[in-house]
């Protein structure tokens, strides 16, 4: 499967930017493999969101290299076990309040604590 997403980074997506070659991958995998426009928009929000901060891309990688060292994550990372990533969770959670896939807002109720 890395082959595989390699070639789609080197042969698909080549920018004049420098990019490091995971971002390259990860954007591919948004365009071709997200599988809604929402979805895409909301992993290109949290990739630029990382780039912009490393601080925070390190944190992840960080959460991320730790738990594969225990032998808490699988290669794909399911989806149990990523929502057992609190900081993973945080940073997803963060990118689309920043960046909401949607162009409208969806209405919500709430109380007021008055």
């Amino acid at each position: 499967m890395a082959e595989v997403l390699g070639e789609v980074g080197t042969v698909v997506y080549n920018p004049p930017s420098p990019l490091p070659p995971f971002a390259k991958t990860f954007s591919n995998l948004c365009v071709s493999g997200a599988g809604s426009d929402t979805t895409a928009i909301s992993l290109r929000a949290m990739l630029y969101y990382m780039l912009k901060n490393p601080s925070t891309m390190r944190k992840l990688q960080h959460e991320i290299a730790e738990m594969e060292a225990k032998g808490q994550i699988s290669d794909p990372v399911t989806y149990a076990q990523s929502c057992k990533m609190p900081y993973l969770q945080a940073v997803m959670k963060e990118a689309m309040r920043y960046a909401p896939p949607l162009s409208v807002q969806l209405p919500c109720e709430f109380t007021p604590l008055v």
